[in-house]
This record gives C-alpha cells, structure tokens and sequence, in this order.
C-alpha cells in the first residue's frame, strides 16, 4: 500500500495543480462566468506560484508543530487556520504579509474543495492590508521621515521610468519584464487617436486595454517617446476586444523593443504610479466634464464623490472590469 504523503507535500502538490490547470488561461476570462468571485483553483503565473508556495512553506512547518495530529488537508479547520493567522499577527508579521499566509491558505483550501467558505480577516480580528505600512489618525498611509527619505531617492533614481508608469497608471508587471505573457512598455506601445495619447498592452490577467495618457505628462511623454508613436490601428479603437485582437497586439508588440529593463521593489508602484493616476485622472475628468451625471448613480469612496461613469471609467483605465467599484477603495482618496 502507497504511503500518504505528509502534510507539506499535500499542501504543496495542490498549489502546482492550480498552477498546471491555470497554465495558458486567461483570469479575467474564467472570472466572467464566475461574475467577478475570487478564484481559488487557479494559480496564472510563476511568480504567483512561487509566492504561494514560500507561505504555505510557513504554514506546514507551524502546523507540524503547533498541531502534529493533522496529517491530512481535511484536517485543517478554519479556526486552525485562524489561530495561525493571528499568532503571526503576534510575531509582528505585516499585514501584507498576513494577508499573503491568508491567500495561500484559502487557496489550498478552497481549490482542494475542502471548505465552501474562504477565510475572512474580520473573523479573527486581522488587520487590515495597507500600502504605508502606518496609518495616520486619519486612516490615511503614512510614511516616517526615514522612509520619506528613501521614497525620494528611488524617485530620483528611477525618475524616466515612474514618469511614464505615472502617465498611465502602470503596475510594475506592465512597465518591466516580470512574466512573458505581459506586454510590457516598448516601442510599439504607444499609440495617438484624435489629438491623444494612448499605452496599450495586455496587463494582468491577459487583458489587452488602451490607456489614456494624464494630460499633465503627455508632453514629457511625446518629448522623450515620440518617434515611436503610432496612429491607433482601427482594430485597437473598438469598446471590447477579440482574442484575435489581443494576439494581433502581441505579435506587433514583439517585433519592438522594451523602453525599461528593470525597476527596484523598493519603489511602491502602486503608490507612486497606480494611485497617482487614479487621483489625477479623476480630477481632471471631472475638470473636464467628461461625464453628464444626470440622474446617476452617485458614490462616495474615501471622501471623495463620483458618479457611476466616472468610478467605471478609472477602473476601466486601471485594468479592471466595469462595476468593480469595491477596488476603487486603494487609489481613490489615498
């Protein structure tokens, strides 16, 4: 008779199966059926991979001491995995770092289909993740006088490639090379249509979008890039794409090459370009009047007031779907 395999390797296992049956799919896609719900039996990237499994890699070795009866997954209940959660609260673990552990534990948990019901950081008191590691009576992030310091230096340094993260909102996956399914910024990414400036590439999940430049960069970015500006292609104009579209893209986008090789994990790319244009681009559609609100739904997110149009436009701009306002809530007031 086989010998089981340990806890480790069970936990383990199960992550390079989301990884092998998520292998050449796109997220955004099987989200669709899924209206918008996490997705825990999945895993799209490498890089996703191998963060998973360093947590989980915590995980097994806590429990193997903390609790040596469990010797199978089913045997994880959500309080074991809560009292894991909180002690590494205890051991003063950052909330990111605490929300990555609670990722990779639903994950597991949920993609093997032994609990209906993912972990929730309310139910065990967690905190909450934030961008500025500290938090201001305000509840805004802060950042101490050291780290400010650091922040401005890393600024100066990578100062040509945050300018042009800065002018499209870019996650870092979109500006340097970190998984070959992304299209990442190069010679063949920007794009003009009616007297405005576009970056188009297929970001997370796959997802080819074009990018409105923020109008207060567009000249800094026609300065430095502006021979390798093209007029837009009609198949690139249209509201939604075709998976003939988006391979169309990245045939021509390999023909070019990239703008940036690198960019230092120091620097907070959600902070200093997704937010950064989040904030601006709003500001300056509202300026503009862009949408009519009307009788409009109208919405609030950290203090600041929106109609629907404009919540589904910056998300739109940002790289998520119509309607997910719920995301809204890390750039908008921040």
């Amino acid at each position: 008779m086989a010998k089981k395999k340990n806890l480790r390797n069970q936990l383990r296992r199960e992550l390079y199966r989301q990884r092998k049956d998520g292998d050449g799919r796109s997220r955004h896609a099987d989200k669709q059926p899924n209206k918008g719900k996490p997705i825990y039996d999945k895993i799209y990237s490498d890089l996703s991979l191998k963060t998973h499994l360093s947590r989980i890699e915590q995980f097994s070795k806590w429990a193997k001491v903390e609790h040596p009866g469990i010797k199978n997954l089913n045997q994880i209940t959500r309080d074991i995995a809560g009292e894991y959660l909180q002690q590494q609260v205890a051991n003063g673990k950052s909330p990111y770092t605490v929300s990555a552990d609670m990722l990779a534990i639903n994950r597991v948990m949920m993609g093997s289909s032994n609990w209906d019901k993912a972990i929730q950081k309310s139910e065990y008191s967690l905190p909450k993740r934030s961008f500025g590691a500290l938090q201001n009576n305000h509840g805004k992030a802060y950042r101490t006088p050291e780290q400010q310091q650091r922040d401005e230096k890393m600024r100066d340094r990578y100062r040509e490639v945050l300018t042009y993260g800065q002018a499209f909102g870019l996650r870092r996956s979109e500006l340097v090379p970190s998984d070959s399914r992304q299209t990442v910024s190069g010679t063949n990414s920007l794009y003009e249509r009616d007297n405005k400036l576009y970056h188009v590439t297929t970001g997370k999940g796959g997802r080819l979008r074009a990018i409105e430049c923020l109008r207060t960069h567009e000249q800094a970015i026609r300065d430095t890039y502006g021979q390798y500006i093209k007029s837009m292609p009609d198949y690139l104009t249209k509201e939604s794409y075709t998976k003939q579209d988006t391979q169309r893209f990245r045939e021509n986008w390999r023909q070019g090459e990239r703008f940036f090789d690198s960019l230092s994990r120091s620097l907070r790319i959600h902070v200093e370009c997704r937010q950064y244009y989040a904030m601006h681009k709003l500001e300056e559609i509202q300026r503009d009047e862009l949408f009519s609100r009307g009788q409009e739904r109208s919405l609030t997110i950290n203090g600041v007031s929106l109609s629907q149009s404009e919540a589904d436009y910056i998300s739109h701009q940002l790289g998520h779907g119509k309607e997910r306002w719920d995301v809204l809530n890390r750039y908008i007031g921040r």
